[in-house]
């Protein structure tokens, strides 16, 4: 088996890294009215894909290209020490007034 070409790659390394502004301005050139995407990836030097995955991410985040979520600060409380008293329920019933019944209750409670 023989191979006609050999090709070896040497410079910068194959994944490159783009900024957010380098991605905003890549992604308002190809997604432009009247660009075929494609042809605008190939121009760049990116993959089709990455264009739509930063458009998506923009579409998240707002108008630039979101950052991959940081920590956020938390504040932790102990548990309050004074406790409000246990609710007792009383040991008779309350009384009624007499105007909160109605003649019907009254009657039916006579018979």
């Amino acid at each position: 088996m023989a191979y006609e070409r050999v090709e070896v790659l040497t410079g910068r390394e194959r994944r490159r890294s783009c900024t957010s502004a380098e991605k905003v301005r890549m992604v308002e050139g190809a997604f432009r009215p009247g660009v075929v995407v494609t042809e605008s990836a190939r121009r760049l030097g990116v993959h089709e894909c990455l264009l739509y995955r930063w458009r998506d991410l923009m579409k998240v985040g707002g108008t630039s290209v979101a950052e991959p979520p940081g920590f956020v600060a938390v504040t932790i409380t102990p548990e309050p020490s004074v406790m409000e008293p246990p609710v007792v329920a009383p040991s008779e019933p309350l009384p009624l007034a007499a105007a909160a019944m109605s003649p019907a209750a009254v009657v039916g409670a006579l018979a």
